[in-house]
């Protein structure tokens, strides 16, 4: 594989998706950056490794960052009120509410635009906002403030940072399926269907419903001016706010179904 010139689809009223950024081996700052939201079990590892490669060959800084879906708005970028409440920005991001089971926030591995690789390191607000250049991984629309609010790297990031947002859905049968077989142990096709057969029943006499796209596409923003006014939103409401969430950051959205596409 060599790297070129990235190709734009086009069509009669012109091009569908301009490139972010050119691959190239001049190892700079980008102002154009890229944040790929992954919801659990909807093409992570197709993605993810497209990226290593990518960042391999186009020097461009990647991280893969993990158990921040429920991330606190008040540690990105200089919204930090600081570990010791002293009005200082926070250093790293931290989630409000981790979910079980799954690790806590922080990049798995990350890529330096000079090809450095680190494993397994919090996920520093300098560190992002300096190196890095396409972030993905279990976290929320709303991190963009890692670039774009940053008052404490003003000397280091410029103001005129552009952040392109993309995520896959999937059918929530299928979704449902892989995501019990992955949390299960040693999953055999008769305990997986009896696993979601149990879930499904105590959900629905719970008057439950799944709505796990809500940890990633409510803002970590709206989380907390939800919990500061006492609001649940309701499985309908919350998708109302989802939708308009996709739109308002103009997220490029694909199926896990049409990857071939």
């Amino acid at each position: 594989y060599t790297p070129t010139t990235p190709a734009t689809a086009t069509t009669a009223g012109g091009p569908l998706l301009q490139p972010i950024f050119q691959c190239d081996d001049r190892p700079t700052f980008r102002q154009n950056k890229l944040v790929f939201v992954h919801v659990f079990k909807t093409a992570g590892s197709t993605i993810r490794n497209f990226f290593d490669a990518y960042s391999d060959w186009c020097f461009a800084g990647w991280a893969i960052i993990i158990g921040c879906a429920t991330v606190d708005i008040d540690t990105i970028g200089s919204n930090g009120i600081g570990k010791n409440g002293n009005g200082a920005a926070a250093e790293y991001w931290n989630a409000t509410h981790p979910i079980p089971g799954e690790p806590t926030c922080s990049m798995k591995r990350t890529w330096n635009r000079t090809g450095s690789k680190r494993f397994k390191l919090n996920v520093d607000n300098r560190y992002v906002a300096r190196e890095l250049d396409i972030i993905g991984g279990h976290l929320p629309l709303g991190v963009e403030d890692v670039w774009q609010n940053t008052e404490h790297l003003t000397n280091e990031v410029g103001d005129d940072v552009s952040v392109t947002h993309m995520t896959f859905v999937r059918n929530a049968l299928d979704k449902l399926v892989s995501g019990t077989s992955y949390k299960t142990s040693n999953p055999t096709v008769d305990g997986v269907v009896a696993k979601i057969r149990s879930d499904v029943e105590n959900y629905l006499a719970d008057a439950r419903y799944q709505n796990k796209y809500a940890e990633y596409y409510i803002t970590p923003r709206q989380k907390k001016e939800y919990a500061e006014r006492d609001v649940i939103l309701s499985a309908e409401e919350s998708a109302v706010q989802q939708m308009a969430n996709l739109l308002e950051y103009n997220v490029i959205v694909g199926a896990t179904e049409r990857m071939s596409d």
